[in-house]
Parts: structure tokens; C-alpha cells; sequence
């Protein structure tokens, strides 16, 4: 097995009080919000790295070494929510990958403190034993070294061999890490909040003062990705 794994975590505090009892008018209503807001970013979060771990797997696809085509069709992206529910998002065909973001859903990452998403090729050879993914990973010949005499285990096809993973990661890092900072930016994060927000009038004393609550069931519409969010399969073909 071959894999490589990111992860975004952190840590809720509580708030404790002592001494006199504090009445806090609108206290009840700001926790609601602040962990309404904590599940709305780490569903944004967890639905980018969803889409860096299937972008990855569309970009690895092709390099992938061919023979049966077991290997290419291993390819897993899964998203896993504090080791205790792991969310399927990207799979591995021959010719293309299938991607579902929309299956990342609230009530998933509803109180999460830690995702990761991980991608993996794994492929054993029955009759060996062999580790066939980790085999051509990191000792397969590319196939533009076919011909040179000393050499075993060379890939069968133009554009295939070794480190099918690592090459495109190592190409398009930089890419990812801008797409998981643009996630939390100040005009994302302002723009998600007017999508979950619902204000409404309360009246004090002789004062009518504007609410704001983040509606918990809205947060779905956080992480507009196009076709994904929508919760079909998508087809990148190569």
C-alpha cells in the first residue's frame, strides 16, 4: 500500500466562571453561534482538502504503472472525521476518477476536531506476497528506460512509473496549500457567514437592537465546488 495523508485540527476550550453568578444577556445564543461556526469551517475545510485529495488522485491517475488495471482502480480518496467515520470522496477507474464531494455532509463533521484526508493505492500480488503498490512506487523503471540492459522491473507504458503519487504532489503543493488558506480568508469566511446567517429584530426594554443567529442547518451551502456539491459522481477523464 502507497498513501499519502493531511489533516486540519484543533482543539474546543470551555469556559468556566467563578465567584458571583454573571447573568450574560445574549450568552445562550453566542455559544450556539460559536459552535455553529466551528462546525461551518470545518465542513469548509474538510470539503477543500476533499477536493486537493481527489485533484491529486485525477492528476496521479495517469502515471500510474498499467498491466490488469487493479492498481489504477485501487485509488481511494477518504476523508476521516476524528478516526471515527471515514467518508469515501474520490475512487480510481482505468481511464478516469469518480468524485463526490457532496457526500461530506453536516451532520458528519458536526463537532470534529481533527480531519484528515488520506489517498491510497494498495495492491498485493496473490502469489508472492508482493506489495505491488509499494513495489512500483519506489522501484519501478519509467518506461522511457526500456531498452537499458540490467534493469527488471520497467513500467509497460508511455508516461508511467515510479513515484505515480509523490511527483504530482510535490508539483502542485504549493497550489493546495493556497487553496486551503483561500478556504479560511477573510472575504471567504465574511462571505460564508452571510450564507448561514439568518437576523432578526428583538426588542429590549424601549430598544429594538438586530440579532444575528447562524443557522446550523444552513451550513451545507458552505463550499461551492460546482458539480460536486450537488452530490453526483464527477468524471475526470484522461
Amino acid at each position: 500500500m502507497i498513501g499519502m495523508k493531511a489533516h486540519w485540527g484543533s482543539t474546543q476550550k470551555s469556559i468556566s466562571t467563578h465567584g458571583p453568578e454573571v447573568i450574560l444577556e445574549g450568552y445562550d445564543m453566542l455559544l450556539k453561534n460559536l459552535n455553529t461556526w466551528f462546525d461551518a469551517v470545518s465542513l469548509k475545510l474538510a470539503k477543500t482538502l476533499a477536493v486537493i485529495g481527489t485533484d491529486l488522485l485525477a492528476n496521479a491517475q495517469p502515471r500510474v504503472p498499467f498491466d490488469s488495471g487493479a492498481l489504477r482502480r485501487s485509488g481511494t480518496v477518504a476523508i476521516e472525521f476524528d478516526g471515527r467515520k471515514r467518508v469515501i470522496v474520490g475512487q480510481g477507474r482505468q481511464n478516469r476518477i469518480l468524485a463526490n464531494i457532496g457526500a461530506i455532509k453536516a451532520p458528519t463533521v458536526n463537532g470534529a476536531k481533527r480531519i484528515d484526508m488520506e489517498i491510497s493505492y494498495y495492491r498485493m500480488d496473490e502469489e508472492t506476497g508482493e506489495d505491488v503498490a509499494l513495489l512500483t512506487h519506489e522501484t519501478l523503471e519509467p518506461y522511457e528506460k526500456r531498452g537499458t540492459k540490467g534493469l527488471t522491473y520497467i513500467a509497460k507504458q508511455p508516461g508511467t512509473g515510479p513515484k505515480y503519487l509523490e511527483i504530482p504532489w510535490m508539483e502542485k503543493r504549493d497550489t493546495y496549500y493556497r487553496a486551503l488558506m483561500d478556504a479560511v480568508s477573510e472575504k471567504e469566511l465574511a462571505y460564508d457567514i452571510e450564507l448561514i446567517s439568518k437576523i432578526y429584530q428583538n426588542k429590549t426594554g424601549q430598544y429594538t437592537v438586530d440579532l444575528t443567529e447562524l443557522v446550523h442547518s444552513k451550513i451545507d451551502r458552505i463550499g461551492y465546488f460546482g458539480n460536486f456539491d450537488k452530490g453526483e459522481s464527477f468524471t475526470w477523464a484522461y
